[in-house]
């Protein structure tokens, strides 16, 4: 049924933009677990590390399967893929930041709602600004 909302009021770009989100997700933390584990790299640095990772694969993800977009420039859309995923950076701390100390909403829900805010935001830019479809 939550599918089926969000198949009609976002399509089927937004499951497999989300799907794309839970493969950069699992690459994220398995590198980060492997590069501090096995490869005893300091974990912010792994860190670092990790997330560029996870974030070229999603963006060429979502590039060629989610957006279908083979035409423009590799590196100027990567550009504004990563401005408008650090916009939601900023509003995924900035909810959580209010929803905590203003409301007082337990720290795990609030980071959920922030979260999802988030998703819509980057979702959104990315779909009309990074690929402008």
């Amino acid at each position: 049924m939550f599918i089926n909302i969000i198949k009609k009021r976002f399509g089927v770009q937004f499951i497999k933009y989300s799907l794309v989100g839970a493969t950069g997700t699992s690459i994220d933390f398995l590198l980060l677990y492997l590069l501090v584990e096995k490869g005893h790299l300091f974990y912010l640095l792994a860190a670092v590390f990790s997330t560029i990772v996870a974030m070229l694969i999603n963006f060429t993800l979502n590039k060629y399967w989610t957006f279908g977009k083979k035409e423009g420039n590799y590196f100027i859309q990567l550009f504004h893929y990563a401005s408008a995923h650090a916009v939601g950076g900023l509003i995924n701390f900035a909810v959580l930041t209010v929803l905590v100390e203003t409301f007082g909403v337990w720290y795990l829900f609030a980071r959920i709602a922030a979260t999802f805010l988030a998703v819509i935001w980057n979702f959104l830019a990315t779909k009309k600004w990074v690929f402008k479809g």
